[in-house]
């Protein structure tokens, strides 16, 4: 008896274990299986492995906001061996360097009312 409770001890603290908790920035990265919006840059490409599909999520947006970016496409979730099996793109699609890779200028190009004419015609 006293190796059953011992072994059931084990199987709940070995559950409560793995797991990987979004932080406060990962939340804020989008995670999805479509292409970024076309203003979007890309940073590099991941990988991780996780014990589940849910942790390995979660570690692709922690690992992007680390690296500033705020959008992952989800290339490639699969179970191998027991593990879960992650990879994607990350991109910076805000900020900075998106504005830079989309061609944005920083300010409006100022442009000078059309010259008059002589005609008195406004069209």
């Amino acid at each position: 008896m006293k190796h059953w409770m011992l072994l059931m001890a084990v199987v709940v603290w070995v559950s409560g274990c793995g797991g990987v908790d979004l932080t406060d920035k990962g939340r804020e990265v989008k995670l999805m299986k479509n292409d970024p919006p076309g203003n979007c840059k890309h940073v590099e490409d991941i990988e991780v492995e996780e014990d589940d599909t849910v942790s390995a999520k979660a570690e692709l947006r922690n690992l992007a906001a680390e690296k500033n970016a705020d959008y992952v496409r989800l290339d490639i979730l699969t179970m191998k061996h027991g593990d879960a099996i992650a990879s994607g793109a990350l991109y910076q699609c805000s900020g900075p360097a998106a504005d830079r890779s989309s061609g944005a200028s920083p300010s409006p190009e100022k442009t000078s009312p059309p010259e008059d004419d002589g005609s008195g015609d406004s069209n």
